[in-house]
């Protein structure tokens, strides 16, 4: 950049600029020779545009200081301009997101904006400026939100990136696109029509195979579910386990039980996005414990449970276990031998507090499974902390998309007249770098030699066969094994041993998503905005 500092402005056939720097005139020359393209072949012309990000906005974001190296430049449309010969003219065009970068949280003018509605709003607060920088109309050609399961990033007004059920996704993806017609913007593109299996996101991209992400559907990652329309894991519905309390489909797919006894039940399934569970109970009530358990790598894991010493699990070695009362609450929480969060986050980049049991095998303490969600930042010379969520704790409700009660994010249905639980878990909450390869994150602390800290577990692979998989109900007397089978219920081969089968095509079926509905609705409607007056056309605020 050095070499072209003082570079002349361009003067072209259709554009031209102004004051522009070495990297806004390069941008002016391609539009240019497009338009010259597209006049002189097809006698056409229509108006143009480079695409343009927050981070390197007209804006001055100079309180702003994150650790990573943003907002360090500017691009400015403004130098811009169309000669006498160009007809359609220019406009501006942003991807423009409510969560990313953090600015959007914390500049006091956007976090306080008032919007049309009467309400504090960041995102039409930054519409706002934005738009009055602009001496041309602007195109948000992205804004969206994601109707994952995982989150990357917290909006101050809770238009986070992802964590959504689909209805919510729709309700607030409408909530954008009415800012930004009430701030009298050119238009808005939503992001995006399909999900897209094959998409990474910064806080998950470190624990899966980045050569395989297309071979499956990744809920943790937001970045795969944007879409209205939506890939669902089997070849069809009516094959696609639904945690909803019921049994058909699991008797439509012949799944039988890997233990059971005459009142009692474990069964197992799994697809290209969740490992599912059926587990039949005597009795189910709202104060009901029960945990379950997974073995699923070799040579580490917990042989004891926090609640109980009365059983003993070192034969099969816990990975992972589910701690459930009744309809109430749920966690998945992993042995702390295996925690990847703690390891990348605390052990090699010092972000989280020390501990100095986690490097030590069978050491009795479990971990709540987190995602980080931000670093560490600086605003207006104030240090707002790192921010993290437990990714681990499990939803409640039916993921049936029959159902009036439907939840896209439902992990556990807990059907109490049927003494039954139906489980779902992401592949990625079970450290599964690649469930179509049957590959899992191995053991990272004997890894010792990693050097790349931003992705220490790329190496770290074991390939895996089974999952061994346990049960136990808690009472104020005993903990006792499910289903309760004859003989000693606490050896641990009384374990379900799921068989795990790799596959090459994933299968999957199409399916619109609520938020579809609701944003066919909202452009059918955005006609009622008088957008010289921001408000409705019948009156009313």
């Amino acid at each position: 950049m050095k070499k072209i500092k003082g570079l002349a402005d361009y003067d072209g056939n259709y554009i031209k600029t102004e004051n522009a720097t070495p990297f806004e005139i390069w941008l002016a020359t391609r539009m240019d020779e497009a338009i010259e393209y597209e006049t002189t072949q097809y006698k056409w012309q229509r108006p143009v545009s480079f695409t343009n990000w927050v981070t390197t906005d007209l804006l001055d974001h100079s309180d702003y200081e994150p650790l990573t190296d943003e907002d360090l430049v500017g691009v400015n449309p403004n130098v811009m301009k169309a000669t006498d010969a160009f007809h359609s003219g220019i406009f501006a065009s942003y991807h423009i997101y409510p969560y990313y970068p953090d600015v959007l949280n914390h500049d006091p003018d956007y976090v306080n904006y008032v919007d049309h509605r009467g309400e504090k709003n960041n995102y039409a607060g930054y519409l706002n400026e934005l738009k009055r920088a602009h001496n041309m109309p602007i195109l948000v050609a992205e804004f969206g939100i994601p109707s994952s399961r995982g989150m990357t990033h917290r909006n101050v007004y809770g238009f986070n990136q992802g964590n959504h059920d689909e209805t919510e996704q729709g309700e607030m993806i409408r909530h954008l696109y009415e800012d930004i017609a009430a701030e009298q913007y050119a238009g808005g593109l939503v992001f995006s029509w399909q999900d897209e299996w094959f998409k990474r996101t910064w806080n998950t991209q470190t624990l899966d195979n980045p050569d395989r992400r297309p071979y499956w559907s990744n809920a943790q990652t937001n970045e795969q579910q944007f879409g209205l329309l939506s890939f669902d894991p089997t070849s069809h519905k009516t094959s696609q386990i639904q945690v909803d309390g019921r049994t058909g489909d699991w008797e439509f797919n012949n799944i039988s039980p890997l233990l059971s006894s005459e009142t009692e039940s474990l069964s197992v399934t799994s697809d290209e996005r969740y490992l599912y569970i059926q587990l039949q109970m005597n009795e189910i009530t709202e104060d009901t414990r029960t945990t379950i358990v997974f073995d699923t790598i070799l040579n580490q894991g917990q042989s004891t449970l926090p609640f109980t010493d009365k059983v003993d699990l070192t034969s099969a070695n816990v990975d992972f276990a589910l701690f459930m009362k009744g309809k109430e609450s749920a966690r998945l929480m992993v042995d702390s031998y295996y925690d990847p969060y703690y390891y990348q986050y605390g052990h090699l980049l010092k972000r989280i507090g020390q501990n100095n049991y986690s490097h030590k095998k069978d050491n009795g303490v479990y971990h709540p499974i987190q995602l980080m969600l931000s670093n560490q930042l600086i605003v207006a010379g104030e240090v707002i902390p790192l921010d993290s969520y437990e990714t681990g704790k499990m939803q409640f409700g039916t993921s049936s998309p029959e159902d009036t009660a439907y939840n896209s994010l439902a992990d556990i249905n807990v059907n109490l007249n049927e003494d039954l639980y139906e489980i779902r878990i992401p592949w990625l909450l079970l450290n599964m770098k690649d469930p179509s390869l049957n590959e899992a994150l191995g053991d990272f602390w004997r890894e010792r030699t990693i050097k790349n800290t931003a992705f220490p577990f790329e190496k770290v692979t074991q390939t895996i066969e089974e999952i061994h998989i346990g049960a136990y109900m808690e009472s104020e007397e005993s903990v006792n094994a499910l289903p309760d089978l004859s003989g000693d219920q606490w050896n641990t081969e009384r374990f379900a041993t799921y068989k795990l089968e790799a596959w090459e095509f994933p299968s999957y079926h199409e399916r619109l998503k609520p938020s579809y509905y609701i944003m066919k609705d909202a452009f059918e409607q955005v006609d009622a905005f008088d957008l010289s007056k921001n408000t409705k056309t019948d009156g009313t605020e």
